[in-house]
């Protein structure tokens, strides 16, 4: 039968189970999910199955990353085929773009996979997104972290789910084709073998303050009492926020910029993609840091790995494009 496919679940409905009193993430839902892939699609494939933990996807926190790349670093990937992780959908985007970048090194093909429904409930594509990612390992040669949810995702492209149906998209992306996003990104580029930057434990004891921009939003009402490592804006899709103190200084972002420099607290921007329109030269000129044409998800799982990294600089991280998360650019081999 060959190499087997190690199948790691950390939380979400993908290895729940329906009880009378509702949705149990706790118990042996996991082992339904393998059952019911041998009933509908073979026994082909051999499976190892690990739990690394049960948790419900709003309630991930940075030490559940720690966990996840606990238990990856010691696999030997020489033992495997691939391996698929299951994870719930609520922070599927947060966690596919950290671990996409941390291990853009890896020489297997690793899938992320979720469910909107407990996998067996009607309507549940978990069972079908499982059996993707088994196709996936099974016929690719690519190698990298890859999310699977009705299609592949280059892991650090992908956008959280809109409410209303369960619906992600890929960044920078539109009329994706059914198999995959690849389609800005030259295949070759997934098989030339990319350098480890990030070696050893990683500990998420440093934070990143996110800001979402949303009109008349208050400036004032952000505290840096907790000692963020750094700011992180996420701005309109032109890559602007608020500059304009005809209204009040406080809903300008501006004061607020210049705040956080005084407490020594770097400001990054994502997104921005017209350097010469004037409120993002006023960004600029206060201090705010671009990180390109990244998504903010992206964005803050880099933000967390820079400065919690103890291998490089935050600075030389930052110019690094691990593992195709700036749009329009290769990735650093």
């Amino acid at each position: 039968m060959g190499k087997k496919i190690l199948v790691l679940f950390a939380g979400g409905v993908m290895g729940s189970t329906v009880t009378e009193s509702g949705i149990s993430i706790v118990g042996d839902g996991r082992y339904e999910l393998i059952s019911l892939y041998r009933r509908m699609f073979g026994s082909d494939i051999s499976f190892e199955c690990r739990r690394i933990f049960d948790v419900s996807g709003e309630n991930i926190m940075p030490f559940h990353w720690q966990r996840i790349t606990e238990v990856l670093s010691n696999v030997d990937t020489s033992a495997y085929m691939g391996i698929i992780i299951t994870h719930a959908t609520d922070t599927l985007a947060y966690t596919s773009a950290l671990l996409g970048m941390y291990y853009r090194h890896v020489n297997i093909p690793v899938c992320i996979v979720s469910s909107n429904k407990p996998v067996g409930d009607k309507g549940s594509n978990g069972i079908f997104n499982f059996a993707g990612a088994v196709d996936m390992i099974k016929k690719s040669a690519y190698s990298g972290v890859f999310t699977v949810y009705e299609k592949v995702y280059i892991s650090t492209r992908l956008l959280p789910a809109d409410s209303c149906r369960d619906i992600f998209r890929a960044y920078g992306e539109d009329n994706v084709n059914e198999n995959s996003v690849y389609r800005s990104i030259n295949k070759r580029w997934l098989t030339i073998p990319r350098e480890q930057v990030f070696h050893g434990g990683m500990r998420f004891e440093r934070t990143i303050l996110f800001i979402t921009c949303y009109p008349a939003m208050d400036f004032s009402a952000y505290s840096l009492d907790s000692r963020p490592s750094a700011v992180l804006l996420a701005p309109y899709h032109r890559g602007t926020v608020c500059t304009d103190d005809s209204f009040g200084e406080r809903f300008s972002v501006i004061g607020f910029v210049r705040r956080c420099l005084l407490e020594d607290i770097r400001v990054y921007l994502c997104g921005k993609k017209t350097p010469d329109a004037p409120a993002v030269k006023k960004l600029l000129g206060a201090g705010c840091i671009p990180m390109g044409n990244i998504s903010a998800p992206a964005a803050y799982a880099k933000l967390m790995l820079c400065y919690n990294s103890t291998d490089l600089p935050v600075r030389e991280l930052l110019k690094k494009n691990l593992f195709f998360e700036r749009v329009g650019e290769r990735c650093s081999e």
